[in-house]
């Protein structure tokens, strides 16, 4: 059991730092799939 108890809150940090990777990873996506639309509708407004 020594090994559980030194490797629970290693996996428990691991996780919330991959959660965290993850959530700002697609709020970078997001943004950046927003601004490439307001591109297309800009372009698109000029025609």
């Amino acid at each position: 059991m020594e090994y559980a108890g030194t490797w629970l809150p290693l996996m428990g940090l691991f996780t919330f730092i991959l959660l965290i990777g993850l959530t700002i990873f697609v709020l970078v996506m997001l943004y950046q799939m927003n601004q490439s639309l307001k591109r297309i509708a800009e372009s698109l407004e000029k025609k």
